[in-house]
Parts: structure tokens; sequence; C-alpha cells
């Protein structure tokens, strides 16, 4: 069925708010033309088109390439540019235009992509998708390449598309460890065309597969105040939420204090380095490692190479236990991950303040010789503190209640306050 010409077609022609001088070229969608960014009166109009959908309560977009059709030399008002330099005057068209309508408006857009190099840029960004992949394992090893590059450039906030869009549809196992990696990322997209509706539905596998897929969701889920705060640092100093990336093991930290190693075979043993500075806790053992160590290990499906590292200050939202932190009993309550050290903590959380980008800052620290734990915040709040290899405490100074875990060597401390010093008593 032939595609319907747009009543605006030949307007903007006729008013050359298009590229190429108003000539059609071939796209992913058919025949089309594309707005020329550089000329301000064609974003003007666009913005006006823009209106008639942001008067309905959108203020997000998703903005996917189309520019790389209309040739390597793209002809615009300010004259030739090659297709790499006009891309950010329409991304950043775009992102200008949500941000100013509503400050928690964003775009969703390709940072570095192995269809067409850089695509957005990395300063208006909201969200980078780096899309378009295979479910396979060479469809998730060809984006975590493309998510590496992409945090290596700067970009904030790379995300994962779980499960691939197009081509090779996942495996039981192969969607579970895509899951797992786009859950130490700074979201989880579930795509897309090779299987929507079947493959990327886990309970589709069975139950042990949405059992996995359910601990890994809820892990990054409970883990979106760290997630939020690190952003909020990255943008305000440069860089990416996901750091230290090693193409060649298919590692990187989550921030300053996760370490993760992607699983990309069906072979569920896997060897690794971890990150070189500190020591590490392994997640699911509590086991701690020394940094630099080289790990050879058998993964089951339910659990992949995640690392903690000593002396991190990580805050949490845990309402369940599916994750293997905490439980039901937190729910409502600001949880405050420590994994203690000999030296002392210092940590400033940006806690956010509804769904948006407001936040209040809350500096945290734990000393681990004097074993005193303080926070200085603007606002009372319920807190619950996890303490994980801890020896069991004679007494918890200033508390509302403590409890410890004998099997394993978990302390919880609740406080409700906003301001306050928490002194722990090993009797030594």
């Amino acid at each position: 069925m032939p595609v319907q010409k747009h009543p605006a077609f030949d307007e903007v022609i006729e008013k050359k708010y298009v590229v190429n001088d108003g000539k059609i070229s071939k796209w992913w969608k058919g025949e089309g033309l594309h707005l020329d960014f550089t000329n301000k009166e064609a974003v003007k109009w666009w913005n006006a088109q823009l209106d008639k959908v942001t008067i309905d309560g959108v203020y997000g977009f998703k903005v996917d390439q189309g520019e790389i059709y209309f040739g390597d030399t793209v002809h615009t008002s300010i004259g030739p540019l090659t297709n790499v330099d006009f891309r950010p005057y329409y991304y950043n068209s775009l992102y200008q235009y949500v941000t100013n309508k509503k400050s928690v408006g964003g775009i969703i857009g390709r940072p570095f992509s192995h269809q067409g190099g850089i695509e957005a840029s990395v300063e208006q960004l909201s969200l980078g998708w780096c899309g378009d992949f295979e479910g396979s394992w060479s469809g998730l090893k060809l984006q975590i390449n493309n998510i590496y590059k992409s945090a290596e450039l700067g970009y904030g906030a790379p995300a994962c598309e779980v499960g691939g869009f197009w081509n090779a549809r996942s495996s039981k196992k192969e969607l579970i460890r895509y899951a797992q990696f786009g859950a130490m990322t700074a979201t989880m997209i579930n795509g897309g065309e090779n299987g929507a509706f079947t493959n990327h539905l886990p309970w589709y596998h069975g139950e042990e597969a949405s059992l996995c897929y359910r601990q890994a969701a809820w892990l990054h889920s409970q883990l979106v105040p760290y997630l939020f705060s690190s952003i909020v640092d990255v943008h305000q100093t440069g860089g990416s939420i996901i750091k230290n990336t090693d193409d060649a093991q298919e590692s990187h930290t989550v921030g300053d204090f996760l370490f993760t190693k992607a699983i990309t075979s069906a072979n569920d043993s896997v060897g690794f380095k971890l990150a070189q500075d500190g020591r590490w806790m392994d997640f699911w053992t509590k086991e701690v490692i020394a940094g630099g160590t080289t790990i050879q290990q058998v993964y089951p499906l339910n659990r992949f190479p995640l690392y903690i590292k000593t002396g991190a200050i990580i805050p949490m939202n845990i309402t369940n236990s599916f994750s293997g932190i905490g439980n039901a009993d937190l729910a409502g309550k600001q949880t405050i991950c420590i994994v203690p050290d000999q030296g002392k903590s210092d940590y400033r959380y940006n806690k956010p303040l509804g769904d948006g980008t407001d936040y209040e800052t809350i500096n945290i620290s734990y000393d681990g010789q004097k074993k005193v734990l303080t926070v200085d915040g603007p606002q009372e709040l319920p807190y619950a503190f996890i303490l994980s290899n801890c020896a069991r405490p004679v007494k918890v100074s200033d508390v509302d209640a403590w409890e410890y875990n004998e099997k394993t060597n978990e302390l919880r401390i609740f406080k409700k306050g906003d301001a306050f010093s928490i002194k722990i008593n090993n009797g030594i």
C-alpha cells in the first residue's frame, strides 16, 4: 500500500525548510524529506508541529537516525555540511525544544552507533539508546562494544536494549545474560522486532527464566537512587556512569563502587580480572577479594559477576527480597548499603525528589576505625542502614532499633532523622 503524501509536503519544499534543495530521498520508512535544522524558520515551524503533541502531555521523544539516509554531504541553509556535522543540529534542536517546554523532558537517541558513528551531542542527550542488535551472543557483544565506546566518548547515560531488536532472537540463556548486563547500565530497554511478544518475555522461556529476569530487573530498580546520584555527579563533572570499561574482557564499573563483567557465551565458566584499585566484595558470597585478582568462576543462570568496592556507601530503594538484598521490611525507608573498610568513607548522595530531575544532597560518612556512622541531610527521613561483613556489636547507640544476622554477618540499623551520628560498639 503506498504511503500517503503528507499535507505539508509541498509547503516545506516551497519554503525551503528541507535539506538537499527539496530532493526526495529513500530511507527506511520509504521516500521522504529531512527538515533543515540549520534553518531557524524551519525549526520554528517544526516546533509548532510538536506543540500539538506536548499539549497532550508528551515531553519525551526518541530521535532515531533519520539523517543518515540523506547523503554523506547534506545541503543546508548555511551551506553543504558533512552528514556528521549536520547531525547535532537535528538532535540538539529536539533536546532544546523539549527541555525548554518542561525541565523533566528529554530525548532518547543514539550515542555512538556501529551503524553510523557518533550521532547525538554528548552534552544534549538525555539517555543513550544503543540499539538495533541481534538477540544472539554476537549481538550482545556488539552492543557492549557500542555502549563502552559511548561511555568512553563521555555520554553520561548509555542504556542497553535487552534481547536486541532485529534478526536473531534470544534464547533463554541469551535473554537472561542480556538482562543481567542491562541491569548494570543506565536503563534496561526491552526490545524489539525480533519476537517482542515471545522470546523477549521471560515467562515465554519458563519459570527459571522469569525468576532470573525478575531478579535482574529488581536489582536495577533498587539501584535507581545510586544510579540517579551517580548521573548527577557525571552531569556536573563530565564522563559517564559506565566507567573503567574493558572491551577485551567486557567489564566495567557502574559509578565508582560496582564492578561487573558480562557473560557473553553459553559457557557459564568465565574468567576475568577485578578492577585494580581497592578491595571488592562478591555480591553473592560476600567474600572480599583484592583488586586486580584474576577470577575463574562458574555462574549459574541466576548469578553473574558483580562486586561492591569496600568502603562503598550505596543508596537503594528496597521493597522486596527478589534481588537478594533486604526484604519487604525495608519498604518506605531510605536504605543505605555500606561495605565497611578500615578507613573513612564519605559519600554525597544526590537524592531524587520524585520522578523528575530535582534532588537534595545528603552527606553520609562511615569511619571504619571508630565505627561511627554520620548523616547530614536537609529533611527527616526513615533510614535503614545495611552493613555487610560486620562482627556482632555489643551496642549501637542513638538509634531507633538494630538487628544482627549471624548467618550473613549483616548489621541493620534503623534511625529516623535528618542530621545524626551513630556509634557502633564492638566491645573492643
